[in-house]
């Protein structure tokens, strides 16, 4: 399970579109702090990537890169999973660095045996 949610924030990192859809159950739902702050449906994730990425360009965004660690609150009932996982993210734009602290929580399903995101929440500290 915590496969699936690396490979989605490695992907989400390099902002492959095709690498974080490979991650993803085919309904999902992404909220995070960049208006319209809400995703849902088959194409959420690639319309949130979308977003972050023409945030990015905006603002000059140079380098960006979010970490996520195994938090102590995680559940895992039969094909479901609750996830929430302590992130740093890490931004650079030029010569101006920002780094923020939060959580990352995911929701899971298990599909054919592979571990799927329904779910990201952003929340920063």
């Amino acid at each position: 399970m915590f496969a699936a949610i690396n490979r989605l924030v490695a992907a989400a990192n390099h902002s492959d579109v095709a690498g974080i859809e490979a991650e993803v159950a085919p309904e999902g739902t992404v909220i995070d702090d960049l208006p319209p702050y809400y995703w849902v449906g088959p194409h959420a994730f690639r319309e949130w990537q979308a977003v972050v990425a023409g945030n990015w360009k905006s603002h000059g965004v140079t380098a960006a890169n979010m970490t996520v660690h195994e938090g102590p609150l995680t559940d895992v009932t039969g094909d479901f999973a609750y996830a929430p996982e302590p992130a740093h993210f890490a931004i650079q734009a030029g010569t101006q660095k920002m780094e923020l602290d939060g959580t990352l929580t995911f929701s899971l399903v298990r599909i054919a045996g592979k571990w799927q995101v329904r779910s990201m929440t952003w929340a920063a500290k």
